[in-house]
């Protein structure tokens, strides 16, 4: 009893861990009053109003909280009808058009999150920041003067996220003049439940991406941005859903650009490890006695949300304590099978070693030391731990799709000595820091950049700089940068400290020219600059790997011996089993 105890605490905490250290939010959005704003200001801008494809809607008018820049905000727009009923588990359909004046002023409702029944299906809402709205007394604007859009897709290990301006409030990239969209996409078991065959093909958070990325390129004009300049950013599980859109033909035209913040398609995480299986489990606990994939579809309908999301977060805890959380999880993207509406129905690696890609330039890299924040949890469930002492084929990776027991035993015996030597992991801490980090992170992105070097501009980083403002002031307990510290240094969040340090505030300011240099140009440093240092940050290419180290000082650099990457292309050289689907 005490270790189903702690393994059901342990799936709880690494659930957590992996959502960007997400914290619950109250549905109330986090509003800056138009009172703020100067009378003058206010007097001039208020009101805004824009015509889109759907009706009328109408923004309020922000300044930004560094340079009080003007800006519009219009919060809620509906870019999709409310997936209930019969759409629930189904392609998102664009939404019905309205006659009156739409108000557009706060965060729509979140999707439904994980070990919670907050939020609501009704979800599928975007938010258009802009600093500029077309002149009303020209008819047709210059396409010189329209501004490139930044979309983002927010992470969460794909149960857990929302586009709100409490978590992600653009101040300092529209400081840079771009336009910025983010929106929410359905979680769980609600975005990314499959049965494996055509009664529910899955990836209807993908889905939902891909719908809200159409709004953007029909409606974005409007909002004085370039329909042709559009970049597609996100981190973690949204930087995994950003390369998996890449490798879609249904995304195709869509963006123009990617950035890839701590994830690809190739982690392990960004997979389902047993979709069907874990469709039919929520169903058998919810007395749905049937084999039949159309059935039980049709039966999960039926079930009113807040019973099938508590069922379903039983289901993805369970089946996280009996098989390895390093292989995968029980709610993510899946290959699809083959049907016009698959966003992706080929295995991830091998679509990027063969290149069928989009054609994209793209900015990708990851923390310095990413498993930080899940490790500080694991320690304390030194019993689950135990487990990998135990049975230490669990260090094995299923992306090897190693089948024999005996290999699998020699390669344990290899990483274990690599990484703990004779020292129990559960004594381990640093040791399986720095083995998570290389396991589910730097190991299948570096593979991602090695690979999509070959078709795609790719401009590789390490994010080093460990300051106060990635860690919300709080003392760090190992060196180096964990998971989620990068979005403290883009975003205007509700928990970030105040007035950070001067180091803060430049490191703040680099990341964010980088980024939306690589928004108008395709390139992050397409002119010297000295808040840059005058560094040139060349893409890399797989014969070369060269990465930016992004720290106090910023340099090119081409030293990966951190992260073991030699020993595992011997591991995947030597015993791995081609095709791969993940690294």
């Amino acid at each position: 009893m005490y270790s189903k105890v702690v393994s059901l605490v342990f799936a709880a905490c690494f659930s957590v861990a992996l959502t960007n250290k997400y914290r619950e939010n109250s549905e109330e959005s986090f509003d800056r009053k138009e009172s703020e704003l100067s009378s003058s200001v206010f007097i001039e801008y208020k009101n805004p109003l824009i015509d889109i494809s759907s009706g009328k809607i109408q923004g309020r008018v922000l300044e930004t909280v560094d340079q009080q820049k003007v800006y519009f905000a219009f919060q809620g727009i509906p870019y999709a009808q409310p997936p209930v009923g019969n759409l629930r588990f189904s392609e998102p359909l664009p939404p019905i058009n309205w006659n009156d004046t739409l108000l557009t002023v706060q965060d729509g409702p979140r999707c439904i999150q994980f070990i919670s029944i907050a939020g609501s299906e009704d979800c599928l809402y975007l938010n258009v920041f802009t600093p500029k709205l077309p002149r009303k007394d020209v008819k047709e604007q210059n396409k010189d003067l329209l501004l490139p859009v930044m979309v983002w897709v927010y992470g969460g290990t794909f149960v857990n996220g929302e586009a709100t301006v409490k978590s992600f409030s653009p101040d300092y990239l529209i400081e840079e003049d771009v336009i910025i969209v983010t929106f929410n996409y359905r979680v769980g078991v609600f975005g990314f439940l499959s049965t494996g065959d055509y009664a529910a093909t899955g990836n209807w958070g993908l889905k939902d991406q891909i719908l809200a990325l159409k709004w953007v390129k029909e409606n974005i004009q409007k909002f004085s941005g370039d329909p042709d300049k559009i970049t597609l950013f996100g981190q973690s599980a949204g930087a995994a859903c950003v390369s998996l859109l890449i490798q879609s033909p249904l995304a195709t035209g869509l963006f123009h650009g990617a950035i890839m913040q701590s994830g690809s398609a190739l982690n392990s995480w960004a997979h389902a490890q047993f979709p069907r299986k874990s469709a039919f489990a929520i169903g058998r606990l919810l007395d749905i006695k049937t084999n039949d994939s159309s059935v039980l579809i049709e039966q999960l309908r039926k079930i009113d949300h807040r019973t099938l999301q508590t069922t379903s977060t039983s289901t993805n805890l369970g089946e996280t304590i009996f098989h390895n959380p390093l292989d995968g999880l029980v709610f993510a993207p899946t290959a699809e099978v083959h049907h016009p509406g698959a966003v992706f129905a080929n295995k991830s690696h091998e679509a990027l070693k063969d290149g069928n890609i989009n054609r994209v330039p793209i900015i990708i890299g990851f923390n310095s030391q990413e498993a930080i924040p899940f490790v500080d949890v694991l320690k304390y469930l030194k019993p689950y731990l135990a487990t990998y002492d135990l049975f230490a084929t669990r260090l094995v990776t299923d992306s090897l799709n190693i089948k024999s027991f005996i290999i699998k035993l020699v390669l344990a015996r290899l990483i274990r000595l690599k990484y703990f030597g004779l020292i129990p992991i559960v004594f381990s801490t640093s040791q399986l820091t720095q083995f998570v980090s290389d396991d589910q992170f730097v190991r299948p992105i570096y593979e991602y950049v090695r690979q999509s070097s070959k078709y795609n501009p790719a401009y590789f980083y390490i994010f080093s700089y460990e300051g106060p403002l990635g860690v919300d002031g709080k003392k760090r307990n190992q060196p180096g940068v964990g998971h989620s510290e990068d979005n403290n240094y883009l975003w205007n969040r509700d928990t970030n400290i105040k007035n950070p340090p001067t180091e803060d505030l430049l490191t703040r300011k680099r990341l964010v020219k980088f980024w939306t240099n690589f928004a108008k140009t395709a390139n992050p440093t397409p002119e010297f600059d000295p808040i840059l240092q005058n560094v040139t940050w060349s893409p890399t290419n797989i014969k070369g790997m060269v990465y930016l180290n992004i720290s106090s000082n910023l340099q090119m650099n081409t030293d990966f011996s951190k992260y073991s990457i030699k020993f595992w292309n011997f591991i995947f050289n030597s015993y791995g089993e081609q095709p791969y689907d993940t690294y």
